[in-house]
């Protein structure tokens, strides 16, 4: 059975790595394993104890807890190995009052983590649409075999944006998308710089629930190694980086 690895601390983005987790748990047919690294020893074992709760209210029964010491990036790092997806929030204790982007320690596990993660929001709300964001290089095409191959994804209503850009052919990479995600999704290719003014030229006119983009686009656009002070992570949407 495949494994979601949900990953708290003592921040107010606890509860909802717990939703989001239980989410992607249901509709996957995986188990369920938390993480806690130790910021405070003694408050460990009860956050467990509440996530463990509220995993149940929802139906999730969960397998291992474990509490590990050491630099959160790292020690959520090699947790991380087998894990189907991790889920995190966008910001933990450290920088939850500090940045409204993507804290340090979630921009680590996004450079480092081969695994799918999803970076979440304080707040659950029902994922029913997601937005799939993909540049044009035919090569890059990872994000939409890993959404046609998942049932956690697949079963969602899916839109797809191909971004190009000037003098850009994007009939090869949307014909890809097409015959990979199938006829329940609509994919249209739109002019934009980076994924930032892709999804916000689709979120002014309609409503997505998970973005779903890929490391292999990210990593290609070198305006983006500086993730933290993207504008995409600092939305309310929870986004899936496979």
């Amino acid at each position: 059975m495949s494994m979601i690895l949900g990953c708290i601390d003592s921040s107010a983005y606890g509860p909802s790595v717990c939703d989001h987790a239980a989410w992607l748990a249901s509709n996957g047919g995986a188990g369920l394993d938390l993480l806690h690294v130790v910021e405070d020893r003694d408050d460990g074992p009860r956050l467990l104890e509440d996530a463990r709760s509220r995993l149940l209210d929802n139906g999730v029964q969960v397998g291992r807890s474990q509490i590990v010491d050491g630099p959160p990036a790292s020690a959520l790092a090699e947790a991380a190995a087998g894990a189907e997806v991790v889920v995190v929030g966008k910001r933990g204790l450290s920088s939850a009052a500090k940045c409204r982007g993507l804290g340090s320690n979630a921009a680590r596990l996004v450079r480092r983590l081969d695994v799918p993660l999803c970076l979440v929001s304080q707040f659950y709300l029902p994922i029913h649409r997601g937005l799939v964001l993909i540049d044009g290089d035919i090569a890059h095409r990872r994000t939409i075999d890993y959404v046609a191959a998942h049932p956690m994804l697949s079963a969602l209503r899916i839109d797809a944006i191909v971004m190009t850009g000037p003098g850009d052919d994007a009939e090869p990479k949307l014909d890809l998308a097409r015959r990979t995600l199938g006829p329940a999704a609509d994919v249209f290719a739109t002019s934009a710089p980076d994924p930032d003014t892709a999804a916000a030229g689709y979120m002014a006119d309609h409503q997505a629930d998970l973005i779903i983009m890929s490391r292999e686009m990210l990593f290609s656009d070198r305006a983006l190694l500086r993730m933290e002070d993207r504008a995409v992570w600092a939305w309310r949407t929870p986004l899936f980086v496979c």
